[in-house]
């Protein structure tokens, strides 16, 4: 049985990545380039990085990466502060973490392996195509 998960996410795995890793690697990566980011900031530069991906990322989905930052919280990943503006409604801020930063290399690691394999592959099917 197929998960459910939003109309955008299964291309993550047409493309043959879990969705979990990439979630995870681009998440702490963006913000490890970029400091300290509202979430909504955030979900903007998933859906500028991934264009074709996430054409779909709607408002349930955007209701699960609140779950998805909740959890990295509860990890350790990340750690989160509220922003008090004049003008508009206090923002909750994410901040990466020293163990944040250990896992981007654990998942750089795996997604380094992830890429040899696809690779061997590739250049197997290439020659049986010839």
């Amino acid at each position: 049985m197929k998960r459910k998960c939003g109309r955008g996410c299964a291309n993550f795995t047409d493309i043959g990545v879990s969705q979990n890793i990439v979630l995870r690697a681009w998440i702490l990566s963006y913000l490890k380039l970029n400091g300290p980011k509202h979430g909504y900031d955030i979900i903007s530069g998933f859906i500028e990085t991934f264009k074709n991906l996430a054409e779909d990322f709607g408002p349930s989905e955007m209701g699960a990466f609140y779950k998805i930052m909740r959890m990295f919280e509860m990890e350790g990943l990340v750690t989160s502060s509220w922003e008090i503006s004049v003008s508009g409604p206090a923002k909750r801020v994410y901040t990466i973490t020293e163990k944040g930063i250990e896992e981007l290399k654990d998942l750089e690691k795996k997604l380094q392996f992830s890429k040899s394999i696809i690779e061997k592959l590739i250049n197997m099917i290439k020659e049986a195509s010839r």
